[in-house]
């Protein structure tokens, strides 16, 4: 779940391709994306930073890792009002 998002050549995602995943869309710099179960559907590209999300921003990257699925905040109230 806690990872360092790659492109399609297992390459770290750059700086600039940075900027269209996570709510700060590239303005917090890190490697480490956590991957919405809504992926594609994601508002946020489907990868956040931990420290950008309220749900995550206090959890350490072994509380991450054990979270069999997770849905960004976006996705959630989509999903909520969806429903």
């Amino acid at each position: 779940m806690f990872e360092v998002k790659t492109d399609e050549n297992q390459e770290p995602v750059s700086e600039d391709a940075s900027e269209k995943y996570c709510l700060c869309k590239g303005k917090f710099k890190s490697g480490y994306y956590v991957a919405c179960e809504a992926d594609e559907d994601c508002p946020n590209g489907g990868w956040l930073h931990p420290e950008c999300s309220n749900d995550l921003r206090d959890l350490t990257q072994e509380q991450i890792d054990s979270l069999e699925k997770w849905y960004c905040e976006s996705c959630v109230e989509r999903i909520d009002k969806e429903n």
